[in-house]
C-alpha cells in the first residue's frame, strides 16, 4: 500500500511538503526517487487541486529534498455527514485530547466554546495555542489516514455559537440532565443524503439554564446515558453515536 502524504503547497502539479514529511519519507521510510505515493490534498488552495482530494504521485528526490508528481486522482472514503463539534472550553490538555480523537473519528470541524460556567478561559494573543491545536489534528489525520483534515477553531463565545447553528441541517446539544430523549435515538431522524451535523458539548461546570433557553428550537437537547460523563469523554461518546448510526444502516460504501 502507498504511504500517504497532505499536501497544502501545490504548484502546476507538483505537490511540496514539510521538512519533517520529508524527513520521515527518506528517513524512517527510505523511500526513493520514482515510488508511487498518494498525496492528499487538505488545505490546498489550487483550483485544479482543490481541498479534499486524493492523488496518485510520482516521488522526485534529489539529495535530501523530495517533491512529488501528481498523477490520477484516486478515492478514498470519507463520511458524508460533515460533523462540527462546539466542544465546550475544558481545562488543561484536554482540548488537545478532543482534537486529537474527533480527528480520528472523522469530525470535520472543532470550535470550542466559552460557557458561562466554563472554568477554563482561551487565552492565545500569539496564536501559539490554536496552532498546537493544528499541529495535533494533522498527526491524528496522518495516522488514521484520513482523506481531510478538521478545520481547528479558536473559542468562540456561546451567543456567537448559537448564532451559527442555523448554518446546520441537525443539531444536537447533550445535556447531562436530560432523560427523555436518548442520543441514539435522536440521530435516527439524520437522513441517508450528505447533512451538515452540529453537536454541542457542556463545559466541566455544565450549562446554565439561560444557556438551554438560549437554544430555543435550535437543537435537540439528548442524554448520552444514565451517567454523568467528563467533557471530554462525552464528545467522544456523542461523535460516536452519530457515526454508528451511519455504519448500522448499512450504507458504507467501503466493503
Amino acid at each position: 500500500m502507498s504511504s500517504k502524504f497532505y499536501s497544502t503547497d501545490i504548484v502546476n502539479g507538483i505537490a511540496y511538503f514539510s521538512d519533517e514529511d520529508i524527513k520521515h519519507m527518506l528517513g524512517s521510510l527510505r523511500l526513493t526517487d520514482g515510488e508511487n505515493i498518494i498525496v492528499m490534498t487538505s488545505g490546498s488552495i489550487d483550483e485544479d487541486y482543490p481541498n479534499g482530494m486524493a492523488f496518485n504521485a510520482e516521488l522526485m528526490v534529489d539529495g535530501k529534498t523530495a517533491v512529488a508528481r501528481l498523477l490520477d486522482s484516486v478515492d478514498l472514503w470519507e463520511y458524508p455527514w460533515e460533523i462540527t463539534l462546539f466542544q465546550g472550553l475544558p481545562k488543561g490538555d484536554k482540548l488537545e485530547f478532543v482534537v486529537q480523537k474527533s480527528t480520528e473519528l472523522g469530525v470535520s470541524e472543532i470550535i470550542p466554546v466559552e460557557f458561562a460556567f466554563s472554568i477554563a478561559k482561551w487565552k492565545d494573543p500569539k496564536g501559539q495555542k490554536l496552532s498546537r491545536l493544528e499541529k495535533i489534528a494533522l498527526s491524528a489525520g496522518k495516522q488514521s489516514g484520513r482523506l481531510s483534515l478538521p478545520v481547528v477553531q479558536g473559542a468562540i463565545s456561546y451567543s456567537n455559537m448559537v448564532e451559527r447553528l442555523t448554518e446546520y441541517d441537525y443539531v444536537f446539544a447533550c445535556y447531562e440532565n436530560e432523560s427523555k430523549i436518548d442520543m441514539a435515538v435522536a440521530v435516527e431522524q439524520i437522513s441517508n443524503k450528505p447533512a451538515k451535523v452540529a453537536v454541542i458539548i457542556g463545559p466541566e461546570g455544565g450549562w446554565k439554564q439561560e444557556e438551554m433557553d438560549l437554544l430555543g428550537e435550535k437543537a435537540v437537547v439528548v442524554g448520552l446515558g444514565p451517567f454523568i460523563l467528563r467533557t471530554e469523554t462525552a464528545a467522544l461518546v456523542a461523535v460516536t453515536t452519530i457515526l454508528n448510526e451511519y455504519r448500522m444502516r448499512g450504507i458504507h460504501e467501503q466493503g
